[in-house]
């Protein structure tokens, strides 16, 4: 199964649920917050799904926001009691639950169904794509930027060799796999990140401009400068952006491809 069905699966389960609990309490009755309530958790169900983890999370919080603001009325006339303290806080964890723990799910759902579809697509250390499958996805997303004309950005990413040296192999999977998982986390759920043979991450920024690839590579750098400790120099950047690099992008394509088959003839 592709993610995409995977995410139209979910969306559609989702809103099928919160329709039928709808009609259900509806035999009773409707109270129109709790109308509103059940179609803010939709909405946080689908920016978890369609964003991940960060979308989840900016979906989940402007939901409590706007569900606590409905109930200020209630709380003003009958005060905080018992019930209503129990009614909010159940939102309040629903609304956490599917936005930050199903936005991690959904994003790393997306690896495993690559994973899964028969061939080795996901790197050993990190559980992100792996460079062959990084090779793939950048000639598609060359060939969609070819026809329709869509900025698209590539930030290769670079943690100097130094910063291992002298760290034991199984401590330097381990960082590896949290910075996987950080860069993951730091992007859009429609990004794609993989890791080169090389060691090098490469993030796949469809509908991203230059300057947006910019921001994005500096933010990542920084975070993950953060999780090892290291200063600013010791995680470099690199952006090329179609249609101004598409030279650069396609010598960068060929050499990745030429690097993969000498790995794949070494190991045959």
């Amino acid at each position: 199964m592709k993610y995409s069905r995977f995410e139209w699966l979910i969306i559609g389960v989702g809103g099928i649920t919160m329709a039928a609990s709808l009609l259900l309490t509806s035999r009773s009755a409707l109270i129109p917050q709790e109308v509103v309530g059940q179609l803010l958790l939709f909405a946080v169900l689908v920016g978890a799904v369609r964003w991940g983890r960060n979308g989840g999370f900016v979906a989940a919080l402007a939901a409590v926001l706007v569900y606590i603001l409905m109930r200020v009325p209630l709380i003003t006339n009958v005060g905080m009691t018992r019930d209503v303290l129990s009614m909010i806080l159940v939102r309040l964890v629903s609304f956490g639950a599917v936005g930050i723990l199903g936005g991690e799910l959904c994003g790393r759902m997306k690896y495993v169904f690559a994973g899964l579809e028969g061939r080795r697509a996901l790197d050993e250390v990190t559980r992100l794509y792996n460079e062959s499958f990084v090779v793939e996805l950048l000639q598609q997303n060359l060939a969609l930027q070819e026809r329709y004309k869509t900025p698209l950005a590539v930030v290769l990413l670079t943690i100097a060799p130094a910063l291992m040296h002298d760290l034991r192999p199984a401590k330097q999977r381990s960082l590896m796999r949290a910075v996987g998982n950080l860069i993951r986390n730091d992007v859009r759920l429609v990004d794609e990140v993989g890791r080169l043979s090389d060691g090098r991450f490469v993030l796949i920024l469809p509908n991203t401009d230059k300057g947006g690839a910019h921001v994005a590579a500096n933010r990542v750098r920084r975070h993950v400068c953060d999780l090892l400790g290291a200063k600013d120099g010791a995680v470099s950047d690199r952006v090329l952006a179609a249609p101004d690099d598409t030279g650069e992008l396609a010598l960068l394509v060929a050499s990745l491809r030429l690097e993969d088959g000498r790995v794949q003839a070494s190991s045959a």
